[in-house]
């Protein structure tokens, strides 16, 4: 008899693209990968979705009963967790147009189950699931081109990366961002490189950048200061002290698999 989704202790999504991030064309899905350590099996359950293209990463709410799908394509797509059936959508060009096609919302920060934040054109947007024609602009994100997000262990701080921008002749990012939530002030940090994601630590205010070295020569001057590696900030008061079923088919060495 085949394993169903709940039998498995681990699930993991992945995004799926395809051939293009500019928002144009391409793919976007998600597969659901489970897992079993003690008996070593696994499932596995792949859906794309129509009308949505450049699918970069996904994000679960805490219950995990929705995921989100961050894309290149202008929308922002929910889906139920343990089905991968598309549960709601939305165009984000009705609430602002960005300067580039690369700039999609690809990623948010959960609030609770039903509520996000997320970067759309110049703000910070708080949207309800339950209601996304009618979301609520926050402040300006003051980054070239948003990306990874996160929210520190305390709660107080959602940190942020940058991505360069292809729109203006100065679109070298070089710049995380910094909103105390507290105090609602966003402070922008100025790097030696460009870093696309940021990870924060399981307690505390602590998160960690990747820079993105540009070159060769960029990368040996890195790794002499030290920067060519994550590098840990404790963000202290005033933000660092800156400025305000289907039949069971055998799978490898012994292991056990099937398509949901």
């Amino acid at each position: 008899m085949g394993k169903t989704a709940k039998s498995y202790p681990y699930a993991f999504h992945v995004a799926l693209d395809g051939n293009g991030i500019n928002g144009l064309e391409g793919l976007a899905g998600v597969c659901l990968f489970l897992f079993d350590p003690k008996h070593n099996h696994y499932g596995y359950k792949i859906e794309f979705f129509d009308g949505i293209a450049g699918g970069h990463t996904v994000s679960v709410n805490r219950s995990g009963t929705i995921g989100f799908l961050g894309n290149t394509a202008q929308h922002l797509l929910f889906y139920d967790a343990r089905t991968l059936v598309e549960v709601a959508r939305v165009s984000t060009l009705r609430f602002e147009t960005p300067t580039t096609s690369l700039q999609g919302s690809t990623h948010v920060v959960w609030l609770s189950d039903d509520e996000i934040v997320t970067p759309i054109g110049e703000y910070f947007y708080r949207f309800k699931i339950s209601d996304l024609e009618r979301p609520t602009r926050l402040n300006p994100h003051l980054v070239k081109l948003p990306h990874g997000m996160k929210r520190t262990a305390s709660g107080r701080y959602i940190v942020y990366g940058s991505m360069d921008s292809p729109a203006g002749s100065d679109g070298e990012a070089r710049q995380v961002g910094i909103w105390d939530l507290e105090t609602n002030e966003i402070t922008v940090l100025t790097l030696p490189a460009t870093c696309w994601h940021v990870v924060c630590a399981s307690q505390g205010t602590h998160f960690l950048r990747r820079l993105l070295p540009r070159c060769a020569a960029e990368l040996s001057r890195l790794a002499q200061l030290g920067n060519g590696v994550p590098q840990r900030i404790r963000i202290r008061n005033r933000c660092c002290g800156e400025k305000s079923a289907p039949p069971l088919e055998r799978g490898p060495r012994g292991s056990s698999a099937h398509q949901l």
